[in-house]
C-alpha cells in the first residue's frame, strides 16, 4: 500500500464485503472491545485469546486515542 490509509481502507472493505462479519454485530459494535470481539466470533482469528491480545496491544499502547469518536472510551 502506498499509505497506511489504503491499508485500512482495504481491510474495511474486505471486513464489510464478508456478509458474516455484519451478522456478527461488527459494524454495531460501540467500542474497539465489542469490535474486535465482533471479528473474533466471525471467524477471522483461530486463537481462543485473540480479542483479548488485541485489546492488551490497544490498551498498552492506547492506541484507543486514534478512533475517530473516542469518548466512547
Amino acid at each position: 500500500y502506498s499509505s497506511i490509509e489504503d491499508s485500512i481502507e482495504d481491510h474495511g472493505k474486505f471486513l464489510y464485503s464478508r456478509p458474516w462479519y455484519a451478522k456478527a454485530g461488527v459494524f454495531e459494535a460501540q467500542n474497539y472491545k465489542e469490535q474486535i470481539q465482533s471479528i473474533h466470533n466471525a471467524g477471522y482469528a483461530t486463537d481462543p485469546n485473540y480479542a483479548s491480545k488485541v485489546c492488551e496491544i490497544i490498551e498498552k499502547y492506547d492506541l484507543w486515542k486514534y478512533d475517530i469518536d473516542n469518548n466512547l472510551y
